[in-house]
């Protein structure tokens, strides 16, 4: 992969290449990137008769179009590029499809309390995550659904192999929120909501590192306006790729790791 370019033009506001984003990343060759909502699901309402579903789109096309300026050899993937509704299930079932290395859902926030504000990141809480199951409060939705790679029958071999894939992604994906919660806050100045699990159903059955990211208030006067502005979906663009670089530093440093300890384990056998 290319390194980074030291500058992007995005809208009409500016990328610039920072310390985190100093090399091409090592570890991660696909991103999937999910705007949340669509179609018929408007999601928040902010100011100028803003919709969730449409700045959630919106800054989603920004950081695919960043990470193809940057990285060339990174293929990034967005769950829908219009108005449209994939369901929860289609949007992991994506990322499984196209053996995904990260998963991120982007989304804006808003809350009864207009003085509420800030980024908050969650990552997949290891309760209630199995299929069958169904969440408290969105029994309208129905159990969970388990879907099968494409060409892959559910044998039982298969269906462990999974339950170990998503273990480990969980793990993974509360390195991968702390690294983006950090980039964004460092971007933006934003106030901290902090990394938190929660049920979210388009987590589910993910099988790489995969986080929602509440990049803010629609319903705060002054955030839901900056919201609005092309040099703040900038910044916010800016955090998410120093994130990502971040957390791909973090792995290649354990790769390392493992390498070296797996080199000496190999040559204490060989004595």
């Amino acid at each position: 992969m290319r390194h980074l370019i030291q500058l992007i033009t995005l809208s009409s506001a500016f990328l610039v290449a920072t310390p985190a984003m100093a090399q091409a990343w090592s570890t991660i060759d696909t991103v999937v990137i999910d705007p949340g909502h669509g179609g018929e699901d408007l999601g928040a309402a902010g100011p100028q008769e803003t919709l969730e579903k449409d700045l959630a789109l919106q800054i989603s096309l920004q950081l695919r179009d960043a990470i193809e300026v940057a990285l060339p050899g990174v293929r990034v993937i967005l769950t829908r590029t219009a108005d449209t509704y994939p369901t929860l299930e289609e949007r992991t079932h994506v990322a499984n499809t196209v053996d995904a290395d990260l998963f991120i859902s982007l989304h804006l926030n808003s809350a009864p309390n207009v003085l509420a504000e800030g980024i908050e990141t969650f990552y997949l809480a290891p309760v209630g995550t199995a299929p069958g199951q169904v969440i408290p409060g969105q029994e309208e939705w129905g159990p969970v659904a388990l879907q099968s790679q494409v060409g892959v029958h559910a044998e039982l071999p298969w269906l462990i192999a999974e339950d170990l894939r998503r273990v480990g992604a969980m793990r993974e994906s509360a390195d991968f929120a702390d690294a983006l919660q950090e980039s964004l806050l460092a971007s933006t100045d934003a106030m901290d909501r902090g990394v938190r699990t929660g049920q979210f159903r388009v987590l589910r059955g993910a099988r790489m590192p995969a986080v929602v990211v509440e990049l803010g208030f629609l319903s705060h006067a002054e955030e839901g306006a900056r919201l609005l502005t092309a040099d703040y979906q900038a910044q916010l663009v800016q955090g998410l790729m120093d994130g990502i670089a971040a957390y791909d530093a973090q792995c290649l440093h354990l790769a390392s790791q493992w390498q070296l300890q797996a080199n000496r384990i190999a040559a204490a056998e060989s004595w």
